[in-house]
């Protein structure tokens, strides 16, 4: 069974995939010079984690950390920046849950 979902529209339509706990999902939508990748996994219990980097795009090879997002066990959402100098920033969205 799926525990992961995306999808991607372009030129040709859309298209979707999924993805399992085991497996993971990822995508790097990108231009010629610039792009994301975006990967999914499960983090055990009953969250997943998402890891953003910044790409060069078609034209590089080069990868960097942006963002690591995952959620707590009272439902917050943490997102945890990752600053040019390798330094990272924790922000928290959402209220707890009661």
């Amino acid at each position: 069974m799926s525990h992961f979902y995306g999808d991607l529209q372009g030129s040709r339509g859309s298209a979707t995939r999924c993805g399992t706990r085991s497996s993971g999902i990822s995508s790097h939508p990108r231009g010629w010079n610039v792009g994301v990748k975006v990967e999914g996994r499960h983090g055990g219990g009953n969250y997943d984690v998402f890891e953003i980097d910044l790409t060069k795009g078609s034209n590089g090879t080069e990868q960097r950390p942006l963002a690591t997002v995952h959620t707590d066990s009272k439902g917050r959402w943490h997102v945890v920046l990752t600053r040019p100098d390798g330094t990272t920033e924790t922000l928290v969205y959402g209220e707890a849950k009661a």
